[in-house]
């Protein structure tokens, strides 16, 4: 069976990565969960998820072409293709991860890691419009994305 593992290169550094898309039917959630850690050592390593319930294209478009604006330009996210992948990876190294003060980390809410990147969340909700619980007033924009969060498990 060929490995779902993708090797790649960050600052001369060699990374492996995968990305999983699936549907939770007890939460009637959508998740995307994107998984890297530094080659040969499994024991460290960062989960990120980004979870709709609203809409199966939420979640689930992130394994396609998902356009979007980053810093007044057009940019395409794509959880499966290395060039997103390594701008993510370096983002989280420069501004979230330190495997030398902790060896795993798990971000539930990705969506937020996406606009601290400098991704418009009006271009996301623009394209996908999952944000209609933000303007039905059904959530706050404080914080951002709250409703996306997964839940911490035990």
């Amino acid at each position: 069976m060929k490995s779902k593992l993708r090797p790649i290169a960050i600052d001369k550094q060699i990374f492996m990565w995968t990305c999983k898309h699936d549907y939770i039917a007890s939460e009637d959630a959508y998740v995307s969960r994107l998984f890297f850690f530094p080659k040969g050592d499994k024991s460290v390593g960062v989960e990120s998820f980004f979870k709709s319930h609203a809409d199966p294209w939420v979640a689930c478009v992130l394994a396609h072409t998902f356009p979007v604006i980053k810093n007044g330009e057009k940019f395409e996210i794509n959880l499966n293709k290395p060039r997103f992948i390594a701008e993510y990876i370096k983002f989280m190294l420069a501004q979230k991860v330190n495997f030398v003060e902790q060896k795993r980390y798990r971000f539930d809410n990705a969506w937020d890691i996406l606009i601290e990147m400098g991704f418009d969340p009006e271009s996301l909700k623009t394209e996908y419009k999952f944000w209609s619980a933000l303007e039905n007033g059904e959530v706050s924009k404080e914080p951002i994305i709250k409703m996306l969060s997964v839940p911490a498990q035990a």
